[in-house]
């Protein structure tokens, strides 16, 4: 419901809105650069414009309630990047104004970088350290590595600087997204941590041995910028009304200035903006060794361990796949125990949300509601949920609707990244010279309104939904392709 736009993500219908950039012989790909053959005067103005629309749009349609920085503060930073545009390269560009998002402490507010130099893998930080745990063909020697440098920058202090820039919820959120950062040579050149995305020298560790391994990225200095948008298809307007619809039993159940700011809410549903840009021709990596278990694929599956007792639902996406509509596969799930009752015993229903980044809440309302009715059959039911660093937005959502709705609930796994507090109903712009995309919240969602005793008063002031039990995997899970916190699980409603 309040992340509409990242379910529409499936639906692309493109058209043309321009080149970020165009193709010359002479391109340095060093270096991202907006205005090949342009003189300074002229960049620069065509960046001050793209500063103060950048600025109109988040003073006129970015969501004003969920705020740690005032809009005053908020014009002096753009002021003062305005008036240093001569003395900054583009990519201190890209950074400068990522460093502004930042002070909003928004998950939903960050620019997509157009990552056109990458390193050729990807990395996750555990507790003892940073690894790769997904790596181009290429290097495939190295997967699973620790990484302890870049460029002869400690990985810890390259964690640290990046971390400025990045706009989260939390902690939590803002340190799922620093491995992401880390590998985007761009956003390193523009916080000055390197020179030259084309020598990179990473100092690796693996069985206990330091490697000091030269990585050829990938860069792409050809991307264009192309628009989606989704107001006008059938997949919109049905995932529209269904908002409309579960506002109206909102505004039915309650009164006083509750109900009346849900009627306001109900009003301005049809004049939200659901847009989104895309990056065309970006450096794409190809890494296919990421464990399965790890890098779940499908947006929902169920499995059944009868020997406990118990029914997994894997809810990785919240958007409906066109071959088989979460209503459908809600029905499926339930029909299931219901149709297997002679063998099966399911008195423990897992809800994984660990890899949930999001789409649209309403796509979990028809699981809540064969949920609410099993619980009715089956008196014994006890509801378990699985959340990790991935789970965000809608995804998170998903969860605050199960622990509302039901009792006994326990919740496993890491802190969320998504919020308790949050902006929703996201939407995209577009920087109209440099063609930057950025995304934005138009609305602001605030999970502990009428449900303060759900939360602690440390949830609240890290606005994060803390687990019951605190279980993460290890390096040596991934290695494994193990599922140490399912298995954890299950063994404990075993026993």
């Amino acid at each position: 419901m309040k992340k509409i736009i990242y379910f529409l993500l499936v639906l692309i219908f493109l058209t043309s809105c321009g080149s970020f950039e165009n193709k010359n012989s002479n391109v340095n790909t060093n270096e991202l650069i907006f205005f090949k053959g342009e003189n300074r005067e002229v960049r620069n103005k065509k960046l001050i414009a793209d500063l103060e629309h950048f600025e109109s749009v988040m003073l006129e349609k970015h969501q004003k309630e969920y705020r740690y920085i005032t809009d005053e503060d908020f014009k002096t930073r753009i002021k003062e990047l305005k008036s240093n545009i001569d003395n900054i390269s583009d990519s201190e560009f890209v950074v400068e104004i990522q460093r502004i998002m930042s002070y909003f402490k928004e998950g939903h507010l960050s620019f997509l970088n157009p990552s056109q130099a990458i390193l050729p893998f990807y990395l996750k930080t555990f507790d003892d350290g940073t690894y790769i745990i997904g790596i181009e063909k290429e290097y495939e020697e190295y997967n699973f590595s620790k990484v302890k440098s870049i460029n002869g920058i400690k990985i810890k202090d390259i964690r640290e600087k990046v971390k400025e820039i990045i706009s989260g919820d939390n902690k939590y959120n803002i340190d799922y997204w620093i491995d992401y950062y880390i590998t985007d040579l761009d956003y390193l050149v523009g916080l000055k941590l390197i020179s030259n995305v084309n020598e990179i020298n990473v100092v690796i560790e693996k069985d206990k041995k330091e490697f000091n391994v030269k990585f050829k990225p990938k860069i792409n200095r050809y991307v264009k910028t192309e628009k989606s948008e989704y107001s006008e298809t059938e997949e919109f307007k049905k995932n529209k009304e269904i908002y409309k619809k579960s506002i109206l039993k909102l505004i039915e159940k309650s009164s006083g200035k509750e109900r009346e700011k849900l009627e306001n809410d109900f009003k301005k549903i049809d004049d939200l903006e659901f847009v989104i840009y895309n990056y065309i021709g970006k450096s794409f990596l190809e890494i296919d060794n990421i464990p399965y278990k790890m890098n779940p694929i499908q947006s929902y599956t169920f499995e059944t361990f009868p020997k406990n007792n118990a029914m997994v639902l894997h809810y990785n996406k919240c958007y409906s796949e066109e071959h088989k509509p979460f209503d459908k596969f809600s029905a499926e799930f339930f029909n299931y125990i219901r149709d297997n009752k002679d063998l099966l015993e399911i008195n423990n229903i897992i809800i994984d949300l660990r890899y949930n980044e999001g789409g649209s809440e309403t796509v979990f309302l028809s699981f809540l509601d064969e949920l609410e009715k099993y619980e009715k059959e089956n008196k014994k039911l006890k509801i378990h949920i699985l959340v990790g660093r991935n789970t965000f937005s809608a995804g998170t959502s998903a969860v605050y609707s199960l622990k509302k709705k039901f009792k006994d609930v326990t919740i496993y796994g890491e802190h969320l990244a998504g919020g308790i507090y949050s902006s929703g109903n996201v939407t995209q712009d577009i920087l109209p010279n440099s063609k930057l995309i950025f995304s934005y919240g138009q609305n602001f969602f605030d999970n502990t309104k009428d449900n303060k005793d759900l939360f602690t008063e440390k949830e609240i002031k890290e606005n994060v939904l803390i687990p019951n039990e605190i279980l993460k995997p290890t390096i040596k899970d991934y290695i494994d392709n193990r599922d140490y916190v399912l298995e954890e699980i299950l063994n404990r409603i075993k026993k």
